[in-house]
């Protein structure tokens, strides 16, 4: 009898304990549960309907900024299966759907007829890590000193800027020369033209004219 008496005692402690903590979590917001997701059947419908409009919503602004890479091979039955989901996503998101193909061979559902071979992908990201590399090293310069990394930017913009100032200057001499060698005699704009070959060439049509 001592045992079902000291249960007893248990059970009533127990008892007060839940309806204490039930008090304490209703009365505070950030432990209240029922803050986080409505409990009640209407207003949890709106808050599902809700979610679902942030996440389409989330979705098409990831879509503009990113793809989704689909490897798959012709007789893989679980690629057959996820191309329509991907092909849905791309069309009602506007995902870019980037299809391997790890086989060389198309679906033969017919879903991604431009895919690309294995081959094709391992160049592609060769490439993107070539140039990666770069990027990091420059991550990493704004990271340590931003300063440092506003002055390599104006540099290299100054560098473009003189580069493109020099090509335009040479397209400008070549225009020159070529509208003052068109009103030169025949003979003398043919040994212009032979003077192209070679400096010794160039040489000999400078000492002569």
């Amino acid at each position: 009898m001592a045992y079902y008496y000291l249960q007893r005692v248990m059970m009533d402690k127990a008892q007060r304990f839940t309806d204490v903590a039930r008090h304490v979590v209703m009365s505070d917001p950030l432990l209240d549960e029922n803050q986080r997701r409505p409990i009640a059947t209407f207003a949890a419908n709106e808050a599902n309907y809700q979610a679902g409009i942030a996440s389409e919503q989330a979705l098409a602004a990831i879509a503009k900024q990113a793809g989704l890479l689909f490897f798959f091979r012709s007789d893989c039955r679980y690629c057959h299966i996820q191309a329509p989901l991907l092909a849905l996503l791309e069309k009602r998101f506007g995902f870019k759907v980037y299809a391997v193909s790890l086989d060389g061979q198309a679906m033969p559902n017919g879903l991604y007829p431009d895919f690309h071979n294995m081959n094709q992908f391992v160049d592609l990201m060769r490439a993107v890590a070539s140039n990666a590399a770069g990027y990091a090293f420059q991550l990493a310069i704004y990271a340590m000193c931003p300063d440092c990394g506003n002055v390599m930017s104006d540099l290299q913009k100054k560098v473009q800027q003189l580069n493109q100032m020099f090509f335009n200057s040479c397209q400008l001499a070549q225009g020159l020369v070529n509208d003052a060698a068109s009103v030169l005699p025949d003979k003398v704009q043919s040994d212009m033209k032979m003077s192209t070959i070679s400096p010794s060439a160039t040489r000999r049509f400078w000492l002569r004219y």
